[in-house]
């Protein structure tokens, strides 16, 4: 195992754009010009062909399975300390979660979920992959995505790193969890100075039930609709009816019903508790 200061993490936001693979070593300008890397191969063999460029580093899952590492940068010291956003978490609320989750220092890789068990890294970045190839990707700094059931908000973070959007809110109605993503936030807001490839504008978490939020202007939205009710789900797409034509719906198992949402793409997956499917949508009538 390396040893933690031999590894230095950063966020990549063009990687759903990366159009080339550059095998064990390689060099790149999307992220910078100083930068050399030394990659992993993605676990899902689908990754290796349908999206070359993405890159997962499981051994030492940070923050999110989606990570470069750097060596001899020069300016590596920006991001020696990391992005540590949770500390030990209440295993009677998290029994699936590792005591820590963190960017830029090594931790078990023992879950790689990034809220409760119900949703990995990978599948996350494949989404947005797929996404990309539908050319339907919000332009970088000028998209919005919200994650409605956003827990303690470790997937509205990963997707803030992955790519530049205008803003990315979670919206959770158990106080609980809500508390931890604050608490989070928190913590992403006093290092994002620090860090210049945060450049995510807005990260923010409401409290509150869906239908009391302002879903207009959303350009992506994700549900990990596994264990949602049938109803709950009839709610959501009558909330969602105010989003424009071209809206795309990240679903996990269970689809946006009704005539007004086309199913894209639908894939079976392997999460950390067991099969899933893999849903895109897209919003076809007004």
């Amino acid at each position: 195992m390396l040893k933690k200061k031999e590894l230095q993490f950063v966020p990549v936001h063009h990687l759903v754009l990366w159009k080339r693979a550059n095998g064990e070593h390689g060099r790149t300008s999307n992220v910078s010009r100083e930068y050399s890397f030394s990659v992993s191969k993605p676990t899902d063999p689908s990754l290796h062909t349908a999206f070359p460029s993405f890159f997962f580093h499981r051994l030492s899952f940070t923050f999110m399975e989606t990570a470069i590492r750097i060596e001899g940068a020069s300016r590596s010291s920006k991001f020696q300390d990391g992005l540590a956003l949770y500390s030990r978490l209440e295993p009677c609320l998290y029994p699936s979660l590792n005591p820590a989750l963190v960017l830029g220092h090594d931790i078990s890789h023992h879950c790689p979920s990034l809220m409760y068990g119900e949703l990995s890294g990978e599948t996350l970045v494949k989404a947005l992959g797929l996404i990309d190839e539908l050319e339907a990707l919000p332009r970088e700094g000028e998209g919005s995505l919200i994650d409605i059931g956003s827990g303690i908000g470790k997937q509205i973070f990963t997707a803030a790193c992955v790519y530049v959007w205008k803003r990315c809110i979670g919206v959770e109605i158990y106080e609980k969890r809500a508390k931890l993503a604050e608490q989070a936030l928190q913590r992403w807001k006093s290092k994002q100075s620090s860090i210049p490839m945060l450049r995510t504008r807005v990260v923010d978490f409401a409290c509150d039930d869906i239908v009391e939020i302002e879903m207009e202007g959303f350009q992506v939205i994700l549900l990990v609709s596994a264990a949602f009710t049938d109803t709950l789900m009839r709610s959501i797409a009558k909330v969602l009816d105010s989003q424009a034509v071209g809206t795309l719906a990240i679903c996990i198992t269970k689809a946006l019903p009704g005539p007004k949402w086309e199913v894209v793409h639908k894939s079976e997956r392997e999460e950390p508790w067991g099969r899933a499917w893999l849903i895109i949508q897209k919003k076809i009538l007004a």
